[in-house]
Formats: structure tokens, sequence, C-alpha cells
């Protein structure tokens, strides 16, 4: 597991991520692993990858992640925000 960091990133680097540049989610939706570092990949949906990490602090915690880079679901059009909520 990567250390926590002890600073904000540089206004730059989040302005990039923000735009979707180098964005660790979108490289985690087009990754093929079904394991990794971080956690399971436990189903892969129309517009959405589902996760169970690795560091559980509740049993069952997953992550839904968009496979469109999106800053929130409200982003997403009425069509994608269903399909991305529809398990």
């Amino acid at each position: 597991m990567s250390e926590k960091p002890t600073t904000w990133m540089a206004r730059e680097q989040w302005e990039a991520l923000v735009r979707g540049e180098n964005c660790p989610l979108c490289t985690e939706c087009q990754s093929t692993d079904r394991i990794n570092e971080y956690g399971y990949m436990v189903v892969d949906l129309r517009l959405s990858r589902l996760r169970l990490p690795m560091n559980q602090f509740v049993a069952g915690y997953c992550v839904l992640i968009c496979k469109r880079h999106v800053r929130e679901p409200y982003h997403l059009t009425d069509e994608e925000r269903s399909f991305f909520l529809r398990i």
C-alpha cells in the first residue's frame, strides 16, 4: 500500500486530475486485472465497475467507479446516471 500523503497536492496537479489527466480511477477502469494492491474487482457494469477494497473498515464496503471521468454523479446525463446506479 502506498503511504498516506502528508501535504496537499499542487493546485496544477489537482486541476489536471479534475480534467481526467492521469486519473487513478480512470486507469483502474481500463485495467483488466481482477486483483491489485488496492482490492478486488467484483463486477463490470455498463457504465461502472464495482470494487471491494483491501483496506476494509466495514465488512462488505465497496466502491463504485464510473467508467467515464466525471467529478460527481450529477455530472452524468439522466440515462448515464440510471445505468451507473443500476445493478
